[in-house]
């Protein structure tokens, strides 16, 4: 398994007290969020609250604070701010608490990256930190980098193309981090770095071993309103191997269609031609459809359907519920936030989001589709505006 598993965390639940009073906070916060019960998500807080204070205690406390529980709870204090989402405080919060699990992880010693579990804590919460330094367009924590090679003790052929591409998105939160910060003024550099790391990530999805293969099928009848718009290929979905295939596809995606963007801002305010690259623009704006569209078609994935069970692997794991809608939301924002103001697609897009937020009870879904219904603005979330530079031809 690449990730913590629910055995798993009952295991540290029993164990930890800021543990059981995590998990509690999240399951009242998803109950409140359900079935429209404030009141539930004010005992959600307390708990949340009980949570936090155990874990701080924790963390001043040399016998604890290296344990893997407080690793866990502060993951899961992460989580919690995801579920009971009210941007943009939550959303510092979440930056707060996966922070704090980085510098926990500077503090690791050689022993952690020899227990299964350790490493498995580690992989969840560098998915959070690159999806945060891709969202504030800042560089992913050094301690982070430093353990990718030094955990892979269980290190399987599927891990180690996952950490090819975790260093292929390390580099693409630098490029970010120096336009962000204007560290490099030369706009056809910027271009360059850009469009050699988009080449790299292509590669690196055309070498991938079968074990990440997805099939293309038809969703069932009686799951219509899953289906994308006729005119887009409705009807169809991607249907992978286990949710981490997934989550990798999805974040591979976002980091090209986030790249593609940054080229053609970079050409559009240049103004200059690329030498080898007689239509860059187009050459982006194409990539960007394709890249988005399939971020849609593995949305139905995410929600289980009681689909035909699919080929069996180690790390199998059923489509559906909120491990994998909570790993799909960036990658369907940023997908739904560069269509049309008018387009079918950023309808269907924040539909799905909506149905995240009010059926699974993932809170910040609710802020995402708000921002992509124009109803909240865009620099609530993130950094970029996905759609400043960009908008597909309808």
């Amino acid at each position: 398994m690449a990730y913590v598993s629910q055995s798993q965390l009952v295991a540290h639940a029993a164990s930890s007290q800021a543990v059981r009073c995590a998990l509690s906070s999240l399951g009242l916060a998803v109950l409140s969020n359900t079935n429209n019960r404030p009141r539930l998500m004010a005992d959600a807080r307390r708990e949340y609250g009980s949570a936090l204070s155990l874990t701080n205690l924790a963390l001043r406390d040399r016998n604890h604070y290296l344990r893997e529980t407080t690793l866990s709870a502060i993951m899961l204090l992460g989580i919690f701010e995801v579920i009971a989402c009210e941007a943009p405080r939550s959303l510092t919060n979440w930056q707060q608490h996966i922070h704090g699990g980085a510098a926990l992880l500077e503090k690791w010693k050689p022993h952690h990256t020899q227990n299964l579990t350790c490493i498995q804590l580690y992989t969840q919460l560098r998915i959070d930190l690159i999806a945060n330094c891709l969202r504030t367009q800042t560089r992913v924590p050094e301690p982070v980098i430093r353990l990718i090679d030094s955990a892979r003790t269980f290190a399987t052929d599927a891990r180690v193309e996952a950490d090819e591409l975790v260093y292929l998105m390390i580099r693409l939160c630098d490029i970010l981090a120096d336009v962000t910060a204007a560290e490099v003024q030369d706009t056809p550099q910027i271009i360059s770095r850009a469009w050699v790391l988009d080449s790299a990530l292509e590669n690196w999805s055309r070498r991938l071993s079968p074990r990440w293969q997805y099939d293309v099928c038809q969703i069932p009848h009686h799951f219509g309103e899953y289906s994308l718009p006729s005119q887009y290929g409705g009807g169809r979905y991607h249907r992978y191997i286990d949710i981490w295939a997934c989550n990798v596809w999805s974040y591979y995606r976002s980091a090209r269609m986030i790249l593609n963007l940054l080229i053609r801002e970079r050409i559009l305010l240049c103004g200059a031609p690329l030498p080898g690259h007689p239509d860059p623009i187009h050459a982006a704006t194409r990539n960007i459809e394709q890249l988005s569209m399939d971020v849609f078609f593995s949305v139905a994935f995410t929600v289980d359907f009681q689909f035909p069970p699919h080929r069996a692997g180690p790390s199998a794991v059923r489509p559906g519920g909120f491990l994998s809608s909570y790993s799909v939301l960036w990658p369907l924002y940023v997908a739904a936030s560069l269509q049309t103001a008018d387009s079918p697609l950023r309808e269907w897009a924040a539909r799905r989001l909506e149905y995240f937020g009010r059926h699974m009870g993932i809170g910040q879904a609710l802020v995402m589709a708000a921002a992509v219904r124009n109803a909240l603005p865009p620099d609530k979330l993130s950094v970029f505006n996905y759609c400043q530079f960009y908008r597909p031809q309808t």
